[in-house]
């Protein structure tokens, strides 16, 4: 019986979770050269399954006599481990703290681990003990092709969360970042904006690249242009001190601007604030938009451009349920698609404009 089309480690074991189901306390279970010939599989796939089901106390082996089936308590919670990027940012901590809430919601065990931004989690997978991993902000750039192995072939599933890796049998949910950039372009357009700029304030990646794609993508479908500020923000260091740093160096030349969109609203609140240190108001002088919604001093009056984090952390825990229960006819690949939140940051330039371009 040959395991094709899905993650080989996960069908893997779906299916002997359910020929364990099927036998008696105590019974003698294949071993791993039986299950390599019958599943046609290597012991690469075959190991991990077997330590996993161990741990989960469905089987026991003894030296010497072989591996026994053994039935745990029925009603055992799911286990869900957040991995958290330890990446200074508020949304990071936000979006564990959703998830977390969520999971204790759909009686799953959960605890949240922090993770070296700096390392590769891909790595860690194959240790781990748990019913589903969670992966939060810690992919920031295009997977390696060992990252994709590593995840396809983990032992126990894993979910991305806040990155979208588009490849096949890779799980995540994400919001959507390209329509993001073109909802904030139409936005500022239709408040009478033509100078348009995209601070770019965060590591480079596919995150960003794919707000600007969007931002440009619409801002051109109006006859306007985008020029791209790079703060040259690189991973690990202080992305609020490179922003204002930036912009000291820069300052005359944000003038030229009506609008600004801002990678992130950490960044952007930074930035409003070094601006009213030189005098220059939001958004009486240059309008303001972010993306993310945060919780920090300073945010309550910058409007942004969000994925609801409550949609996102119910996604994966409906995603996660689909797993522990072996329901495998969803989507794995999922994007939120993200609204304007309106705080006052951004001016109308021209009265009835905003009425005009809808219509």
């Amino acid at each position: 019986m040959e395991l094709n089309k899905e993650n080989k480690a996960e069908l893997l074991y779906g299916r002997l979770r359910d020929r364990i189901e099927t036998m008696t306390e105590g019974e003698s279970f294949p071993s791993v050269r039986q299950l390599m010939q019958e599943y046609q599989v290597s012991r690469f796939t075959v190991d991990p399954v077997l330590r996993k089901l161990r741990e989960q106390g469905h089987l026991e082996s003894v030296i010497g006599s072989g591996t026994f089936v053994r039935h745990p308590e029925i009603g055992k919670q799911p286990k869900l481990l957040i991995l958290e990027s330890d990446w200074p940012s508020p949304s990071i901590r936000d979006m564990s703290a959703l998830l977390a809430a969520r999971a204790q919601k759909m009686n799953f065990a959960h605890e949240i681990v922090p993770v070296d931004h700096r390392e590769d989690f891909c790595r860690m997978l194959p240790a781990l003990s748990a019913d589903v991993v969670v992966a939060n902000s810690l992919a920031r750039d295009l997977l390696t092709a060992d990252q994709v192995r590593s995840l396809v072939n983990a032992p126990v599933p894993c979910i991305l969360c806040l990155n979208a890796a588009r490849v096949d049998r890779v799980r995540f949910v994400n919001g959507n970042n390209q329509a993001a950039g073109m909802i904030v372009a139409n936005y500022f357009f239709r408040h009478g904006h033509r100078q348009m700029a995209f601070l770019r304030t965060e590591p480079h990646g596919v995150a960003s690249d794919d707000l600007i794609q969007g931002f440009r993508l619409a801002a051109g479908t109006f006859g306007c242009d985008v020029d791209v500020l790079d703060c040259g923000t690189k991973s690990g260091e202080d992305s609020s001190e490179r922003t204002r740093g930036y912009l000291a160096r820069n300052l005359n030349r944000l003038r030229k601007y009506s609008a600004i969109f801002v990678g992130s609203s950490m960044t952007a609140v930074a930035a409003m604030s070094f601006l009213a240190e030189h005098g220059i108001a939001v958004p009486e002088e240059i309008s303001m938009l972010a993306l993310g919604d945060v919780k920090i001093a300073g945010a309550e009056r910058l409007s942004v451009a969000a994925s609801a984090r409550a949609d996102i952390a119910r996604e994966v825990l409906d995603m996660a349920s689909d797993i522990v229960n072996r329901r495998f006819d969803r989507n794995f690949q999922v994007e939120i698609s993200p609204r304007i939140i309106e705080r006052g940051s951004v001016k109308l330039m021209q009265p009835g404009c905003l009425l005009v371009a809808q219509g």
